[in-house]
């Protein structure tokens, strides 16, 4: 029997995305796990995927969670991966992760994600956001946290019992933010290796306001939904997941919010929160500008779309709210 399958999953997707999938992943055994109102992306599948197992799930929910837990039940394998249809994993990055996990007393393991392209404004704010958030904090969640993982939405292996039995939540837009915190309370550990996985990122601003919508409204329903039992496991994730909520509503994402946190997890709650407040009133370019230059980012080429980010954080923030309110569920295609 094999050791490792991965589950792709993808919705509404284009030709040239599904014919990269195939050549990412045909050397492994594939689930491609869709939804049957997909119809197109279904038919473009079968023409253009023929080595991976498609996996047409029939329930109403269209959501990644639905179609990860369909096709969780036709996986025999010891360890199963999540990828995105449009994650570009190298052999390399697969079989570390892969290794990491069955030679470590862990029960998730992941890379590192990448960010190649920065030539539009889009995935110059998405870079930053990673190099200040997803390289940074995630480190230190799992230092802080003696191995808790906050996962990110693709890229990860498991053991596939453990899938079997946790499942992904079908009531949250964020299904990775909830298992993440599913694991905790189950007491599984993860580790972040430092291999590294291209990761697809939105080219136009509204692609990247539309993910950031996403992510925030489910980090909202995370918020109501399981604050309290994460407080009760581990303060640290605690604080994460509800202060990540709150701080586009101030206008700071980034470096910002980083140092804010840290004082957050190291000092004071409060101090943090005073911190985070007065840094509206700070001359914001020339610190981000200083910050940048100092980690060797490009400068003001990267420094000039933080300061727009911090608009449009509020914006999303906004809106985010309302769609919580109304469109708990609603999809959001990035690129729409």
């Amino acid at each position: 029997m094999l050791c490792h399958s991965i589950i792709l999953v993808a919705y509404k997707e284009p030709r040239n995305i599904l014919k990269q999938a195939h050549e990412v992943f045909k050397g492994y055994k594939t689930y491609l796990a869709l939804n049957y109102a997909d119809k197109e992306t279904i038919k473009i599948a079968r023409e253009v995927c023929p080595d991976f197992e498609i996996l047409i799930s029939d329930k109403e929910c269209h959501l990644k969670a639905a179609n990860v837990n369909y096709a969780i039940d036709f996986v025999d394998e010891e360890i199963v991966g999540l990828f995105d249809i449009d994650n570009k994993p190298t052999k390399t990055y697969i079989d570390n992760v892969v290794n990491h996990l069955k030679t470590h007393d862990i029960g998730v393991c992941v890379g590192r994600e990448e960010i190649t392209e920065r030539n539009t404004l889009a995935e110059r704010l998405a870079y930053m956001e990673q190099q200040q958030y997803l390289d940074t904090i995630e480190y230190a969640c799992v230092r802080e946290t003696g191995g808790y993982l906050p996962l990110p939405g693709a890229g990860y292996f498991m053991y596939t019992a453990d899938l079997k039995r946790i499942r992904m939540s079908e009531n949250t837009i964020t299904e990775d933010s909830d298992l993440s915190i599913r694991l905790v309370k189950e007491g599984i550990k993860g580790a972040i290796i430092k291999d590294k996985m291209e990761l697809g990122t939105p080219r136009t601003l509204k692609g990247y306001i539309n993910q950031r919508v996403r992510w925030t409204k489910g980090q909202m329903q995370l918020l109501w939904k399981n604050h309290k039992d994460t407080k009760e496991v581990n303060y640290v994730m605690w604080v994460i997941y509800n202060f990540l909520i709150f701080c586009p509503l101030l206008g700071l994402i980034r470096i910002t919010k980083y140092s804010a946190l840290l004082i957050l997890l190291y000092l004071n709650p409060i101090l943090g929160i005073i911190l985070t407040a007065c840094a509206l009133f700070t001359d914001l370019e020339d610190k981000y500008w200083m910050i940048v230059k100092t980690q060797g980012l490009c400068g003001r080429k990267l420094a000039y779309p933080t300061i727009i980010s911090e608009v449009l954080y509020i914006y999303i923030f906004i809106k985010s709210l309302y769609e919580y309110k109304f469109k708990p569920l609603y999809w959001y295609l990035t690129e729409k």
